[in-house]
């Protein structure tokens, strides 16, 4: 890849973060804005017709979805790698692009600057995490560190609030939309929530927001 532009796949739902990208790279010499598509079927067929070295894959991708979509760039014969970017900054977000095999995560207001790092560090075989994501990482680790025994400690202010509205009995769709999130970020909340407090059912998420002062007993 030496003094070769990159050659960059853009697949993303919403079609106003390509053309920013676009725009942002359009006389660019180190970086070749070589495609763009707007689900996850165009993004695969478009790899096939190819070639690409790195592709920027919106998580919230359909059809399929963005994970399933960089789990095939990472599984197939494509020399390619693929850096997530995410609407939102939650880590459950952050953990699904990084078990799909990313090689970046990027949130979709990132600058130039930024996509131009995580591009050429996905090209050169590291990894790149934007500063306000890797602020959370390591927040997260050093909870986890020192609360290893305790796993409600652990959680982020948002998987508590989370908690508290799950147990007060409010849907997945009306915790969405009172907070501001995508239902599928609720739901990977509340399926993180049960994971890390060992619990199966929604008894056992009222138990655990008892126990952590979010509700009072018998509501």
């Amino acid at each position: 890849m030496s003094g070769a532009a990159v050659r960059v796949l853009i697949a993303a739902r919403d079609r106003a973060f390509g053309t920013r990208v676009r725009d942002r790279f359009d006389r660019a010499t180190d970086i070749h804005l070589a495609g763009e598509a707007g689900t996850g079927g165009e993004a695969l067929r478009a790899l096939d017709a190819g070639p690409f070295d790195v592709v920027l894959v919106d998580l919230g991708l359909r059809d399929p979805d963005g994970a399933v979509v960089i789990r095939d760039i990472v599984a197939g014969d494509h020399d390619v790698r693929a850096v997530a970017i995410l609407l939102d900054r939650d880590q459950s977000e952050i953990l699904r692009a990084f078990r799909a095999g990313a090689a970046g995560v990027l949130h979709r207001d990132a600058g130039s600057d930024e996509i131009r790092v995580a591009v050429h560090a996905a090209t050169w075989g590291g990894v790149f995490l934007c500063p306000e994501i890797a602020g959370e990482i390591v927040e997260a680790y050093v909870r986890h560190i020192e609360s290893r025994d305790a796993p409600s400690d652990t959680l982020t202010p948002r998987q508590r609030q989370v908690l508290q509205m799950v147990a007060e009995g409010l849907t997945t769709k009306a915790i969405a939309r009172d907070l501001g999130r995508s239902v599928k970020t609720i739901e990977s909340h509340r399926a993180e929530l049960m994971r890390r407090l060992g619990v199966r059912q929604m008894a056992g998420l009222v138990r655990e927001a008892i126990r952590m002062g979010l509700l009072a007993p018998g509501r």
